[in-house]
């Protein structure tokens, strides 16, 4: 049985867009989220590190991802991290639950960190699965049939 004693938590919120950055560095303030239980890290997620452009927009937009650099005029240049650079750069030793939420590019995350999967280093995650962004081309089917592979149950 796993052992239900209280565990320090620490949280990792990664945004690409600006905006919403500058808002949830205010609502963390306010709310006395400070040190290293919470850390925002102003980049976004893919299958591939680097530098990518992303949107310029008001703060908590969402249907804007990566996807979109090219459909709009104003844009910035953002880190893009793996999932494998943030859990090697941060020391995280598991992952209890992982949400991810980037406007079609979830599968992209997931294969950024296909290794941490494989390691059964994470417990629970979810994903948003649309028809918006690389999901357009990508197969859900696919994507379960891997999961489950490394012993996910997946539920949609």
């Amino acid at each position: 049985m796993e052992d239900l004693h209280p565990k320090p938590v620490r949280g990792f919120c990664i945004e690409p867009m600006m905006s919403t950055v500058d808002l949830l560095n205010q609502t963390f303030d306010a709310l006395g989220y400070v040190g290293p239980a919470v850390s925002l890290i102003h980049a976004a997620m893919s299958s591939v590190s680097g530098q990518a452009r992303f949107p310029v927009s008001a703060a908590g937009t969402e249907r804007l991802g990566l996807k979109d650099a090219d459909s709009t005029n104003q844009t910035i240049v953002v880190q893009v991290l793996t999932l494998s650079d943030l859990v090697r750069e941060e020391n995280i030793p598991k992952i209890d639950f992982l949400s991810i939420d980037t406007e079609g590019n979830d599968m992209q995350v997931i294969l950024g960190g296909i290794q941490i999967f494989a390691a059964h280093a994470v417990r629970y995650f979810q994903f948003e699965y649309h028809q918006t962004g690389r999901w357009r081309t990508s197969s859900l089917q696919d994507l379960i049939e891997l999961l489950d592979q490394f012993g996910y149950d997946c539920y949609w």
